[in-house]
């Protein structure tokens, strides 16, 4: 795989960052045809969820790169993103790299979830305030 890798000049992403172990290792562009969608990928999207991420694709564009693990090429998060670049056709698509044990990656793939799969809405500011 063509991994094209770009951090701050003198920045080691392995060092700690808040008191936590930074596991981003990289990032760059990649082509989807060569990413390895993870065989224990356990979402599904339905035809609704992925015609209105592709309909944000075309009007906005890429705003959040795929999550690749480094050791194993695998796909963590992104695999409809995925999917959608190879129906269009894309060359080359934003990735972010991190580094994972085989153990450590089924965990985040068990527990990552897209932002507000689980949140909730804060109530509407009172009109007039």
């Amino acid at each position: 795989m063509d991994r094209t890798e770009k951090t701050a000049p003198g920045v080691d992403v392995k060092k700690i960052v808040g008191g936590l172990r930074s596991r981003i290792v990289g990032n760059g562009m990649e082509d989807p045809e060569k990413l390895l969608a993870h065989p224990k990928n356990w979402r599904t999207h339905s035809p609704d969820q992925a015609a209105a991420v592709e309909r944000l694709l075309q009007e906005v564009g890429w705003v959040s790169p795929v999550v690749v693990n480094k050791k194993t090429g695998r796909i963590i998060d992104g695999h409809l993103r995925v999917a959608l670049a190879k129906k269009r056709n894309e060359k080359k698509i934003p990735v972010v790299y991190v580094s994972l044990s085989e153990k450590e990656e089924d965990l985040v793939l068990t527990m990552l979830d897209p932002p507000c799969t689980r949140c909730q809405a804060r109530p509407a500011p009172e009109s007039g305030r």
